[in-house]
């Protein structure tokens, strides 16, 4: 089997419910080979991640798809997990078998995913009232969710300018929206709160003690997440778990933060990381030093199966990230298997590879302007 063509669409998911319209894509890579076996990944959708997937395919032409370390070496970057996410879905195909029995099956069917709810920045509120998360909680549960993230960097949270500190009052302000969340959802149901890096050592240590009493099940980025020792400092000084990882890109890369066990929890992204073969060699390395793992994802339904399939197949998996609840088309990018998240959980397709089948009429509608479908 060799790799004839490879081609690209870049999705495009209009406006997000922002106060400053901001658009989120996907680049979605169709690897063509001389067996008539299509196989679909998805990667980032920067600009040079698309130029370098653009200039890298004549490379690939003519190689085995099915040899993944091959091709993980000749597809150097995180741009390549598209390509290595496809030859995956190519793998499993030519082997009549789903993606996560090639990774030695799995320790679960069902892939719990939570809602990551955003702040009200990005819910197009403009402000941070209490009530406003209360709402934003009772969507989740009405969405059949059972566990949830929210932020806690809004920009109203530095009214005084951003400096990194945070003032009593504005911590105060952040502990009632937590406990308006929680009057929302209960004491047992898990949630997380995310800081997106923004804070310092002494001010993230004080808003986790502040928040400890609400059982948080984790600090995500609480401070800059590359210090790893002073991430280290604000582990130790709090309950409450923290988390940290979604930019980094490599089993080296993580290697530091596990080894210091800095964090609690580990949050690789399968594109970030370039694929599924190093996105699951992250996770073992974590497991063995008994460190959770709850991926960041913000991917198409391509990504989002292709990382579940991982998922499954690691022992020290808990949470997957869900975005995209308040897109309704979501799922429509597929024809199948529907519902593909259904309270809350996504069950593991059996068909071969990925186990998804593309809706190319739906994707169409969502090309990102000046961009050709699948070129």
């Amino acid at each position: 089997m060799k790799i004839k063509d490879i081609k690209i669409a870049v999705a495009n998911t209009g406006p997000w419910p922002t106060p400053v319209p901001e658009d989120y894509e996907w680049t979605l890579v169709r690897v063509i080979t001389d067996e008539e076996i299509d196989g679909y990944g998805e990667t980032f959708a920067t600009q040079d991640v698309v130029e370098s997937l653009r200039a890298i395919k004549q490379s690939l032409i003519g190689e085995d798809p099915t040899n993944l370390n091959r091709i993980q070496h000749l597809a150097v970057g995180k741009f390549r997990s598209g390509i290595e996410i496809a030859c995956w879905d190519i793998l499993g195909k030519k082997l009549g078998v789903p993606i996560y029995k090639l990774f030695g099956g799995e320790f679960r069917r069902k892939i719990r995913m939570y809602a990551d709810s955003g702040g009200p920045y990005g819910w197009g509120l403009g402000r941070s009232d209490p009530e406003d998360f209360a709402k934003r909680a009772k969507q989740v549960i009405s969405r059949g969710f059972d566990a949830m993230k929210i932020d806690l960097d809004a920009p109203q949270h530095q009214e005084i300018g951003f400096n990194r500190s945070l003032s009593n009052a504005e911590i105060n302000l952040m502990a009632d929206q937590v406990k308006a969340v929680r009057d929302v959802i209960g004491e047992d149901m898990p949630l997380a709160i995310d800081c997106h890096g923004k804070y310092s050592v002494n001010d993230a240590i004080t808003l986790a003690h502040r928040l400890e009493e609400f059982n948080i099940w984790w600090l995500e980025d609480p401070i800059p997440s590359l210090n790893f020792d002073a991430l280290l400092e604000v582990k130790k000084a709090t309950r409450i778990p923290i988390s940290a990882g979604e930019l980094l890109t490599s089993r080296y890369e993580f290697r530091c933060l596990i080894e210091k066990q800095a964090a609690s929890i580990i949050g690789p992204d399968s594109c970030a990381t370039g694929g599924l073969l190093e996105f699951k060699a992250v996770m073992e390395m974590a497991s063995i030093y008994y460190i959770s793992c709850v991926p960041h994802n913000m991917t198409s339904p391509i990504g989002t199966v292709a990382t579940a399939h991982v998922c499954a197949a690691t022992e020290n998996f808990v949470a997957l990230e869900h975005h995209f609840q308040d897109f309704p088309w979501w799922e429509n990018l597929i024809k199948e298997p529907k519902p593909l998240i259904d309270r809350g959980y996504i069950t593991l397709p059996e068909k071969p590879g990925i186990g998804i089948e593309i809706n190319e009429e739906e994707v169409l509608k969502h090309i990102r302007f000046g961009e050709d479908f699948f070129s």
